[in-house]
């Protein structure tokens, strides 16, 4: 599907005469049509892709123009906007500059610069926790089924499932909201010469407790590496530890609920395994101390 965009993908990078005579490329691994030059990248919302298009390029629209004047967040830069098509049938685009260096997966950072890369990309989370607020048209208000039945697309043991709605109740309010990016994976944080340079696919992002962001990076990108973990929070200036390991698994749970309800499946613990037992857990309270305590 992706390759029906390609023409009108490459009549808008065409258009603009920096990007004329540049070889177009696709992008992989994405949800969307991408396609990009040497210096710029479409990224096509198309409703047939998923069914909430809309709603993920207002997302990232959102916040792109709202970071936009913050040289210390390194989101790309709007370049223009459209859509393709009227009505309902619309797709609307974003064409957006490319970021330097390349995706933390690609790069395969060494330890000692994983841990540069983890205080920078705190610091940088701290700029963007501090921003104004954005309202959210995700469907937060999941029912307790939905929310196993996603969990029952991961790697946590089915036997602790029962105590979710229970540890949710008490752990899964958002106490410290913020505009949080969502999706903190090793394709989304670019990386060079030991430096963030960026980080793109906003399309997630949302108004959730901070400890949102801080599940899915953690389990996601830093790999369950504590220690990576520490280093983040730390640059950040993280100081809310009240329940902090109880509250994080907590949104990880809410993290995969809407990552299922987005996306059909998914699974938000898959790199856990190869760090920790969770067989381990007698509890969820065991869980989240076996994935989130650290020795403050």
């Amino acid at each position: 599907m992706h390759d029906d965009w390609r023409e009108r993908a490459e009549a808008v990078l065409r258009g603009g005469e920096a990007d004329g005579d540049e070889t177009v490329l696709s992008g992989e691994g994405g949800t969307f049509p991408v396609f990009m030059t040497e210096r710029s990248v479409i990224k096509i919302y198309d409703p047939r892709v998923q069914s909430s298009a809309p709603e993920t390029y207002d997302s990232e629209l959102h916040a792109l123009t709202q970071f936009a004047d913050d040289p210390e967040i390194r989101t790309p830069h709007l370049i223009d906007r459209g859509a393709f098509g009227r009505g309902a049938e619309a797709s609307p685009y974003i064409v957006m500059s490319r970021i330097p260096g390349a995706p933390w997966r690609e790069v395969r950072p060494s330890p000692t610069a994983r841990a540069v890369l983890a205080a920078d990309l705190g610091r940088c989370l701290s700029r963007i926790h501090t921003r104004a607020e954005m309202p959210s048209d995700r469907p937060w208000a999941l029912e307790d089924a939905a929310i196993i039945a996603a969990m029952g697309r991961s790697s946590v043991p089915r036997r602790l499932f029962a105590g979710i709605p229970d540890f949710l109740d008490q752990y899964g309010d958002a106490r410290s909201v913020a505009l949080v990016h969502g999706d903190l994976m090793d394709l989304h944080v670019f990386v060079e010469a030991s430096r963030v340079t960026g980080i793109i696919d906003w399309g997630d992002a949302m108004v959730a407790d901070r400890t949102f962001e801080f599940a899915k990076l953690h389990l996601d990108l830093f790999e369950a590496d504590k220690t990576l973990f520490d280093v983040a929070l730390s640059a950040y200036g993280w100081d809310d530890w009240d329940d902090f390991a109880p509250r994080c698994l907590a949104q990880a749970i809410l993290r995969q609920a809407h990552c299922c309800a987005q996306h059909g499946t998914c699974d938000v613990f898959h790199k856990v395994p190869s760090r920790f037992d969770m067989r381990a857990a007698q509890s969820l309270p065991d869980l989240a101390d076996i994935l989130f305590s650290l020795d403050r």
